[in-house]
């Protein structure tokens, strides 16, 4: 055989045998990962859980314990999958601490059927005692939360911080991102007799930067070690217990990190029209509407709340609302007294210590709406393009020791035209719900009230210009009190009746003439006269409430200016009565003549004949 044969085949031979003995050692180092990852899992399965649960326990005091059904570890990957779990709190351990004073306000249990746990790191776990994962993922978690009036009156015992408590096993925990996917959440007030409840379905929860170390415990800007926990709801439905209402919310979003909550799209909206949802009831009951396309409060002290229970915030804010009531008049009153409807007995009723510095309303409309059995028709008033501003809202008691007052400024057009601006300042610590206000009302035409003038009162409107109103008053849920000044020129009005035939309202044509011509004042001031002003002292129904109340002395203090007060009414009904009267006589005796007359022609006739 040839030289250069034989060193071409050794070559070859050398070649192959490098081959083989690099893909040998590739597959054992292959194997031995293999086995190495499958021994390693195995060990790591029993250490993790046993670290978890140990960490669990450790972290909340005994207070809590976590159990799973299996854990599933990828060393190469550093994935995680443990599935089955159940968190829940150790009830005889929450009786003790709640026996020293130190038990929490809030506990927690919570069912996952899987977690996901991605680039777990185990050998930062082992060798460094440092937890980092990139990300935890909680799909379609149960959620429970207790809350109890739970204060601490003894004193304060001092007890080691989370860390502390880890910091034998692990020297810090890092996740940089945890997902609770469509979370079914429950809420059980235990403070209240009924044991309130309310749960909330498809919620999304992301935690961002989860820190426990040494340092992250001293973290101010921290809350419960994180960075920020985002909250979010869309497409939020609830009808109510009585289905009455039904609410709908677009979007819900809240954020501990920026410190606000958010509603977009928010609707509570009645299931039944008008008249067949007053005849649910067999008294009278208000029939309520309401929308708004955001509502922001801002600044939110999270911390506080999560802790006492106790809403502060800096700012809220209400975008383009909408609130329509109606009232049927023709069931009977409803024999409770309205004075809880004041706004300060309200917030009071409030169990939640609520503290918000401000509160804005922007581009809203409000409309009031009264259905009339003597008229048999809907009156409505209405108040477009509302804008206002309220300053110390608040029903808790260290802060109504600061500023007792929460003042409010309103701005709106009445009946779309005249525009109307008013402040009202409300006593939030006077047991008698005290309040004062001041306003005025613009240029309008004074037929624009019409709509709910007519149904309301039987008063038509024919001409006349309101020029300027003027307006202050006080009261309590007792009374109101105040003077009007109502300018205005060529007023004539007319009085209505039913006419039964066409279910219409017609003019009561002597009274309106009476109206007219001898008690209403057509101008303010007359030519040559004074500003007329009038005076009002309301005393409060015990079915009316705070704003019928504050409507009904302004409306008496403008009556009164016209000339057309309740007095003069009274003896104008009186004289419209007598009037009737004589009429119904001269009707009487001309009849009489009439029936004289023809019986002498016919005595006539008969002689002649």
């Amino acid at each position: 055989m040839p030289t250069a044969l034989k060193r071409n085949l050794k070559h070859k031979n050398n070649k192959f045998s490098k081959l083989k003995w690099v893909g040998i050692s590739a597959f054992t180092l292959v194997l031995l990962t293999l086995v190495l990852a499958i021994y390693l899992n195995l060990h790591w399965k029993k250490v993790l859980s046993l670290r978890i649960k140990e960490a669990i326990t450790i972290s909340t005091d005994s207070l809590y314990h976590v159990n799973f059904k299996n854990i599933q570890i990828n060393i190469l990957t550093g994935n995680v999958i443990i599935k089955g779990i159940s968190f829940f709190p150790d009830i005889n351990i929450y009786k003790q601490l709640k026996i020293k004073n130190i038990a929490p306000s809030h506990l927690y249990s919570i069912q996952v059927a899987e977690l996901n746990l991605r680039k777990v790191h185990p050998l930062k776990i082992y060798f460094n005692r440092h937890l980092k994962i990139q990300s935890i993922i909680i799909d379609k978690p149960i959620i429970q939360v207790w809350f109890s009036n739970n204060i601490t009156k003894g004193p304060l015992i001092d007890r080691q911080s989370t860390y502390q408590r880890l910091s034998k096993y692990l020297k810090s925990i890092a996740v940089s991102e945890v997902l609770f996917k469509e979370v079914d959440f429950k809420y059980i007030d235990r403070s209240s007799k009924k044991n309130a409840t309310s749960g909330l379905k498809n919620l999304s929860i992301k935690i961002s930067d989860l820190l426990i170390d040494s340092l992250s415990q001293k973290d101010t800007s921290r809350f419960f070690h994180t960075k920020d926990i985002f909250v979010e709801l869309k497409n939020y439905e609830l009808t109510t217990n009585d289905n009455l209402y039904k609410l709908y919310i677009k979007k819900f979003t809240a954020s501990t990190a920026n410190g606000y909550a958010r509603i977009q799209g928010l609707n509570l909206e009645p299931q039944y029209p008008e008249m067949i949802f007053s005849q649910k009831f067999k008294v009278q009951k208000n029939r309520y509407s309401i929308s708004s396309s955001e509502i922001l409060l801002n600044k939110i002290n999270y911390k506080l709340l999560t802790r006492e229970r106790k809403l502060n915030a800096s700012h809220l804010l209400i975008n383009n609302a909408k609130l329509n009531v109606f009232l049927n008049r023709s069931f009977p009153a409803l024999e409770l007294d309205r004075a809880n409807n004041y706004p300060q007995v309200i917030l009071k009723k409030i169990k939640l210590p609520i503290s918000i510095d401000s509160v804005t309303i922007k581009n809203g409309d409000i409309a009031y709406s009264e259905y009339n059995p003597l008229s048999q028709q809907k009156g409505t008033v209405t108040f477009k393009n509302t804008n206002g501003r309220l300053l110390n809202l608040t029903n808790e008691p260290s802060g109504l020791l600061k500023n007792q007052y929460c003042t409010a400024d309103f701005s709106s057009l009445l009946m779309n035209q005249g525009r109307i601006n008013a402040r009202v300042i409300f006593n939030l610590s006077d047991k008698e719900s005290s309040f004062s206000y001041v306003g005025n009302l613009g240029l309008m035409n004074a037929l624009k009230l019409n709509p709910v003038m007519k149904p309301l009162t039987l008063v038509a409107i024919k001409s006349g210009t309101i020029t300027k109103v003027n307006f202050i008053g006080r009261g309590n849920i007792h009374q109101n009190r105040g003077n009007i000044e109502f300018l205005y020129k060529g007023l004539n009005i007319a009085l209505l009746k039913k006419d039964t035939s066409r279910l219409k309202l017609k003019k009561q044509s002597l009274s309106s003439i009476m109206a007219n011509a001898i008690i209403v004042k057509n101008d303010n001031p007359l030519i040559g006269k004074t500003v007329r002003k009038a005076s009002f002292n309301i005393k409060r129904p015990t079915n009316a409430s705070f704003f019928n109340l504050m409507w009904k002395g302004i409306f008496s203090g403008i009556m009164e200016t016209i000339g057309f007060g309740e007095i003069i009414q009274k003896e104008m009904n009186i004289r419209i009565k007598q009037l009737k009267i004589e009429k119904s006589e001269r009707i009487i005796r001309r009849e009489g003549r009439k029936l004289k007359r023809y019986n002498r022609r016919a005595k006539k006739n008969t002689i002649n004949n």
